[in-house]
């Protein structure tokens, strides 16, 4: 159990010190566009009215999308990426609020997907797979709690940001746990052939 204390202190550390570090572009970025003062200020009325629900409910639809693994250590790892996901706020504390959600897209789910395994186990691919996929995690609930949202999802190579519908929040959530199980069948299939072929 302790090494799975140090996993997650380890991984929880880095993986919201990414989200928050990332999410500073934004400061030297021209992203004051209707959407994004927009998106903004939503933003920013999630944190002041942040419950003990809305912790939960990321942390809850993170852990879901782990669940192919079907090992606690990293469900419970998922859990928290898809709640630290929303360290960008803490910039927001500071009266800075152009931070247009740049956590919440591809560029940062492909970069944290590979500092991850980087740092943690270059052949740890469901430790590779959960921070891609608790982003998308992350994006189903704000979803389905905002009835709909808007995701700056190429951002900072594009200021373009992504409508999604009230009911696309299951759609979203539904690929994230498809990628994982996709990487638990491929992992599974290929121990089973090397067991095969000793």
């Amino acid at each position: 159990m302790n090494n799975a204390l140090k996993f997650w202190f380890k991984t929880f550390l880095t993986y919201g010190l990414l989200s928050l570090s990332f999410s500073l572009i934004g400061i030297s970025l021209d992203y004051f566009s209707d959407n994004v003062e927009k998106d903004d200020k939503i933003g920013i009325e999630i944190l002041k009215s942040a419950s003990l629900e809305h912790v939960l409910g990321h942390i809850g639809f993170g852990m879901i999308v782990a669940l192919p693994t079907l090992a606690y250590r990293y469900i419970i790892a998922s859990g928290g990426f898809a709640i630290l996901l929303d360290a960008d706020h803490l910039i927001q504390f500071f009266g800075i609020e152009n931070i247009a959600r740049l956590g919440h897209g591809f560029i940062f789910a492909i970069l944290v997907t590979i500092v991850m395994m980087f740092l943690f186990g270059k052949k740890d691919y469901f430790l590779g797979v959960i921070s891609f996929a608790a982003i998308l995690s992350h994006i189903s609930f704000d979803i389905l709690i905002g009835g709909g949202s808007a995701f700056p999802l190429f951002a900072p190579i594009s200021t373009r940001f992504f409508t999604f519908q009230a009911n696309d929040w299951l759609l979203v959530l539904t690929s994230g746990v498809l990628i994982v199980l996709s990487i638990k069948i491929i992992i599974s299939r290929k121990i089973y052939f090397e067991k095969l072929n000793k």
